[in-house]
């Protein structure tokens, strides 16, 4: 029972999410899946930041290249400031609809709300950040 239970709740959820997206968006742009999670053997299954977490973007170059720029809620800096506290040395995975746009090495613990992803195209970089500025992570 308390299996099935969690199961709807859990879908609940993402339909929640899926219909927020759909309607806080007045671009036409698909809403972005973004994620950061730990790697110890793969990616975790559990993110540490995922596109709800995101109160804002930006697409910028940096370095000859385009990036996303974004910011997230306090709590979600918080778990991104104790989980890699804890797991230096090891590697973070920046995932964009299902595909890993990078694996940095944890040097130290990270700190402040403000994070970027490197290496995409502008009309990715400027979408994203157009859908997420327009309200899909809510």
């Amino acid at each position: 029972m308390y299996k099935s239970l969690r199961i709807h709740i859990l879908l609940s959820l993402i339909v929640g999410f899926c219909l927020a997206c759909a309607t806080g968006q007045d671009t036409g742009a698909p809403c972005p899946t973004i994620e950061m999670s730990v790697m110890v053997d793969t990616v975790s299954r559990i993110p540490l930041v995922t596109t709800g977490d995101i109160t804002g973007a930006t697409a910028s170059q940096a370095e000859g290249q385009w990036v996303l720029n974004f910011k997230v809620t306090d709590s979600a800096a918080k778990r991104v400031h104790d989980v890699t506290e804890q797991n230096v040395g090891r590697n973070m995975a920046l995932v964009v609809n299902g595909k890993v746009h990078g694996t940095p090495r944890i040097a130290s613990a990270l700190s402040g709300d403000g994070y970027r992803i490197d290496g995409l195209t502008r009309a990715d970089a400027e979408g994203m950040a157009t859908a997420i500025s327009s309200g899909c992570r809510r």
